[in-house]
């Protein structure tokens, strides 16, 4: 994996994390949480392949994966 990869999914797993802390200090339902952070998670993934490379859903590593 690639340092951009990893600096992407670090990204990624802060902004689900970030979600799940303030999700939590406003009271939101705990049921609502896990329901929602699985979509949180695809929304990312989408957003990542839409703005970088679509073969590997980074949003840093803007170069073609079969070139890795």
């Amino acid at each position: 994996m690639s340092k951009t990869q990893t600096l992407d999914q670090g990204a990624k797993g802060g902004v689900m994390g970030l979600f799940v802390y303030f999700a939590a200090k406003y009271d939101m339902d705990p049921e609502l949480i896990a329901l929602l952070l699985p979509l949180v998670g695809a929304a990312l993934a989408v957003a990542s392949s839409k703005i970088g490379d679509p073969a590997i859903s980074s949003f840093f590593d803007n170069k073609k994966a079969d070139q890795a």
